[in-house]
């Protein structure tokens, strides 16, 4: 079943927002990722292995979550999604 989601996924044209904790599925489909949090919605700007560096440092540091470049952090969360590739 998983393989017959990544067919269909990398085989349609248009563009899907998906979010998931699978990242081999992340990885096979995404070309671009997003952080949701605070209230907003910004690119950003790496792969998955640079959020999970992202999320590991706001949880070291709220504080520094909240001043960090690209929108935030402490208290939200952060959520990941990505487009497909084309």
């Amino acid at each position: 079943m998983r393989q017959a989601l990544l067919d269909a996924l990398q085989g349609f044209e248009g563009t899907v927002v998906l979010v998931s904790h699978d990242r081999a599925l992340l990885r096979s489909v995404c070309d671009a990722f997003w952080l949701v949090q605070q209230h907003r919605v910004d690119v950003f700007e790496g792969d998955l292995e640079d959020y999970q560096t992202l999320v590991l440092q706001q949880a070291k540091n709220p504080a520094a979550a909240v001043a960090a470049p690209g929108g935030g952090g402490g208290g939200g969360g952060v959520g990941h999604g990505g487009s497909k590739k084309k």
